[in-house]
């Protein structure tokens, strides 16, 4: 199998990873945490660490160096290289680290260099991380030399690197000797125990963003390690008074309450950094529980006041190691001062933290916790306002708060003391404490030895609920009912009204149905009346209809019709008629009669006047009867006629009408013998007469 893996090719990390693998610490501090934590873990299990910053050959470089367990060849190799993590943890001791990459991106965010020295009793080893090296060489990878050595005679092991390794170690790191190398392994760790601990020096530190000078300001305080970049980034966006940032710009504040439970001494720049147990330094301390989901166990909650009222939020822990600090929940979001000068610690081993150790995996069970915190937090205040003001002017009390119980950290078997109030009526003031404190001070003769047990308090045992009564909560919840029954009393009283109104109505509308029914089968008198005023009211309407106005249609109509109508038949059809009967008469009888005149008087016609009838004979032309008479006339009478002017027709009409009188007692023969006797002249008048022919009567 192993000859199998040689002829596969291996993956190569790029030297270029080094800086970008670093870039995950945004927050220089971050990247302090992280070298730290190697120290703090259960396999090395030191006691003390010391952060010092140093000029070598020019440079200045920052050491790291604890009383550790040390490493070998074999775990220094997996120490600088990437992924590698056997860590364990020990006697209820949790491990931090876990994805093998803490050093490699701490180291390399503070500085582009790295030399790491580790004893473990047995050898001593020096290890070389430098991006520095690898741009030298132009390497396509990354390369890790290691030199080690036998502890007691300071023999060089020989391996198939170790030549090469020496050599780039001594080219490209802060010493140049064999000698130089095993100076700086003995004079570490500080103390007198120096058989195994491991010492990292850091070089070519980053700088600023305008690469002025170093990200880290070392001439401020001699005994600190300080990030103005923090406040320049972050400040003015929140109000410092809203918001912590001492520990964001001060290492020593930061590792004050890097670990929830300190069990390691830090020594910055030769001073040691006092401890803060955070969860037993609050003041009005009360425990709450939560349960996260599919959890067996139930996590604790501690919240109190701080003194500093800028101070506030939750102080959120995994495995003992800070994540996020003075997270703002429930009221604290609120642009007011609900909230303020509390703080919440919990130990969140149910949740994951990102690779940087910075923030947690935003899931759902992290926003569950998150407002379960928020609610839980706003319970606390709700119950303490009474006794702490919310005011700006009033919450300056919060200042001179003091925590009921005052602890201190042995330096020698790092338990923790519980010390009493006061000692002969003098308070004890936690500030004023030695910077060596030792169990023998303790005036609790019963601790005051190492060898005695450390103190347990209540809430360290598992509680199931708050060591507190939610009044306040439980007072809103009666609140609530007692709103929410008076309303359904209320929505019941209005029902029960709308009911009886809608019964009332019911009611109504029945007795409305049943009088509709009774005038339906009795017909009153009212009724009666109003049948007959709408029996009247049809018979007089239809009377009025067919009288007046059948009448008024009859006489007016046909009046007009007759009338005008057969006014104007007899008027223009008439006179049509007669015009274009006068024209015939003109035109055609009076030729005729001419013609018929003119052949009498030339004697055409005297055999058949002779013949029928010697006094008249009648013609009939059409419709006009034209009639001839002989008579015997005077010629004097006839002359003296026309000579006085007599209408010639009117004499012959009146000839006519005499002639005919006569006539009727004699007959035509003595007619004419009577005119030829009395020596008469033959004369023809004509008589002319409209007649209806007797074959036609429609004429």
């Amino acid at each position: 199998m192993e000859h199998v893996q040689n002829k596969i090719r291996q993956s190569k990390t790029s030297p270029a990873f080094l800086h970008s693998n670093s870039t995950s610490h945004a927050w220089i501090f971050s990247a302090f945490a992280e070298l730290i934590d190697n120290a703090y873990d259960p396999d090395v299990k030191a006691t003390r660490l010391h952060i010092d910053a140093r000029v070598i050959d020019g440079l200045t470089c920052l050491s790291i160096s604890d009383n550790g367990a040390g490493m070998d060849d074999r775990k220094i190799y997996k120490m600088l290289s990437f992924g590698y993590s056997d860590k364990q943890s020990l006697s209820g001791h949790k491990a931090i680290g876990k994805y093998g990459n803490g050093f490699k991106s701490g180291s390399m965010r503070l500085g582009r260099d790295a030399l790491v020295f580790t004893k473990n009793g047995t050898t001593m080893s020096v290890g070389m991380l430098s991006q520095s090296y690898l741009k030298a060489i132009g390497a396509d990878t990354v390369l890790v030399p290691i030199v080690t050595w036998t502890q007691g005679s300071q023999r060089l092991i020989s391996a198939p690197d170790t030549k090469d390794s020496l050599a780039a170690i001594l080219k490209y790191s802060l010493f140049d000797s064999v000698p130089a190398l095993l100076h700086e392994m003995a004079s570490f760790p500080s103390g007198s125990n120096k058989i195994h601990g491991t010492l990292i020096y850091i070089w070519n530190l980053g700088k600023r963003s305008d690469n002025s000078q170093l990200e880290l300001e070392l001439e401020t305080d001699a005994t600190d390690m300080r990030n103005p970049e923090a406040v320049e980034a972050e400040g003015a966006a929140v109000s410092v008074t809203h918001r912590s940032y001492e520990y964001k710009v001060s290492l020593r504040k930061y590792c004050q309450i890097l670990y929830l439970k300190p069990i390691m001494q830090i020594f910055i720049r030769g001073k040691k950094v006092k401890p803060v147990y955070i969860s037993k330094s609050l003041t009005q301390r009360e425990i709450d529980t939560y349960r996260p989901k599919n959890a067996l166990k139930m996590t604790k909650i501690t919240f109190g006041f701080s003194n500093k009222k800028e101070e506030f939020g939750i102080m959120m822990y995994n495995r003992n190691r800070l994540i996020k600090a003075y997270e703002p929940v429930g009221y604290q979001k609120q642009p007011n001062h609900l909230g303020i000068g509390v703080i919440g610690v919990i130990d969140a081993d149910f949740l994951t933290p990102v690779h940087n150790k910075q923030d947690f995996d935003r899931n759902d069970t992290y926003n569950a916790c998150m407002v379960s915190l928020g609610a839980k937090l706003n319970d606390y205040w709700n119950e303490k306002k009474k006794t702490v003001p919310e005011m700006d002017e009033e919450i300056e009390i919060i200042a001179n708060l003091t925590p009921e119980n005052t602890w201190a950290q042995c330096d020698s078997c790092l338990k923790w003391r519980r010390l009493p109030l006061s000692v002969n009526g003098r308070p004890i003031d936690p500030n004023k404490l030695p910077d060596t404190w030792t169990c023998a001070f303790n005036p609790d003769h019963t601790h005051s030895k190492c060898s005695a047990p450390e103190e347990k308090e209540y809430e360290d045992e598992v509680h199931i609920g708050s060591t507190y009564k939610k009044t306040y909560r439980k007072k809103q919840e009666n609140e609530r009912r007692a709103r929410e029954a008076e309303k359904k009393l209320w929505e019941k009283r209005k029902q029960q009204e709308l009911m009886q109104k809608i019964a009332i109505v019911k009611k109504k509308e029945a007795e409305l149905e049943r009088q509709k029914e009774a005038l339906a089968k009795v017909k009153s008198p009212m009724a009666v009346a109003t049948s007959n005023a709408d029996t009247m009211y049809k018979t007089v309407l239809c009377t009025m209809y067919n009288t007046v106005l059948c009448t008024m249609y009859k006489t007016v109509l046909c009046t007009m019709y007759k009338t005008v109508l057969f006014t104007m038949y007899k008027r223009v059809l008439g006179t049509m008629y007669k015009m274009v009967l006068c024209i015939m008469y003109k035109t055609v009888l009076c030729t005729m009669c001419k013609t018929v005149l003119c052949s009498v008087q030339n004697g055409t016609m005297h055999n058949v006047l002779t013949r029928h009838d010697h006094r008249k004979v009648t013609v009939s032309i059409f419709d006009y009867e034209v009639e001839y008479k002989q008579e015997h006339v005077p010629l004097t009478e006839g002359a003296g006629c026309q000579q006085r002017g007599s209408r010639p027709h009117e004499t012959t009409n009146r000839r006519t009408s005499e002639g005919d009188s006569r006539a009727g007692g004699h007959d035509e023969g003595d007619g004419e013998a009577e005119a030829s006797a009395r020596g008469t002249s033959r004369i023809a008048k004509r008589v002319v007469r409209w007649h209806h022919c007797s074959t036609d009567n429609s004429r």
